[in-house]
């Protein structure tokens, strides 16, 4: 009787959701030489967490051997370079917050919520935002179920600083004018303004990292395009072909 061939690792199930990826698939993935420089671009002036996937266990890392992880480079066999944690079961990247940012982050998280819905309140936001900071926020697709309004500043600030002035300018009156916005766990059909990535130590998925939950990406939507947005564009290898065409 001739015995079962084991199933390559590599060929195994690594993501959940209706995108579901093989490991060699999100390996493939990180190592897109305009997805690795797009993610390095990003993290390279922060600290990084990694999270791997290991058959059924997840593990969260902000560490390696006692430093913290700061990922520099696409390409290398050092832990200072994205290559060397693609090889090592890597799933996602995150970007940490340090004492003082030169970013403004709000997550927007829905629970089962329209999708049209959503996308007002980013506009709502990103309106506040601009209003505050005089400049035009970036919109990126969590790869989940939510959105992040970023704003790039001139020079860092004092991240609690930013957090106070988001929360009395922002949350506040958003969550007292509008009943369904709500500053904590979202109840169904509720969306929370969430505040968390902005402290030292608080982070975000990264853009272009995949949603190891989901099997899409994080992608920067232009927000003069984001009531055309659907999730179906963050499945990685269209995400992939799109950053191809534009590297032309």
């Amino acid at each position: 009787m001739k015995k079962k061939r084991k199933k390559s690792k590599w060929l195994e199930t690594f993501t959940r959701g209706a995108n579901r990826m093989t490991r060699l698939e999100v390996f493939d993935y990180y190592n897109n030489p305009v997805v690795s420089e797009k993610i390095t671009d990003e993290i390279k002036r922060n600290r990084a967490i990694v999270i791997q996937k290991f058959e059924d266990k997840y593990i969260l890392r902000r560490h390696h051997n006692n430093k913290w992880i700061r990922i520099k480079k696409p390409s290398g066999d050092k832990p200072s370079s994205l290559d060397y944690w693609a090889r090592r079961h890597l799933l996602e990247v995150h970007k940490v917050i340090g004492p003082k940012t030169d970013e403004v982050i709000i997550d927007i998280d829905p629970n089962n919520v329209k999708l049209q819905s959503v996308k007002g309140v980013i506009r709502l936001i990103s309106d506040k935002l601009e209003s505050i900071y005089n400049k035009k926020p970036e919109v990126i697709y969590s790869g989940g179920r939510g959105f992040y309004v970023r704003v790039k500043l001139d020079s860092p600030q004092h991240v609690n600083k930013i957090r106070k002035t988001l929360k009395e300018e922002v949350v506040k009156p958003l969550v007292k004018r509008k009943g369904f916005l709500v500053d904590r766990k979202p109840k169904k059909g509720e969306i929370r303004i969430d505040l968390s990535p902005m402290k030292s130590g608080g982070s975000y998925r990264v853009p272009y990292s995949i949603n190891g939950k989901t099997g899409l990406t994080a992608v920067p939507v232009d927000p003069k395009d984001i009531r055309l947005f659907h999730p179906g564009n963050a499945i990685p290898q269209f995400v992939m072909i799109d950053l191809a065409r534009r590297a032309r």
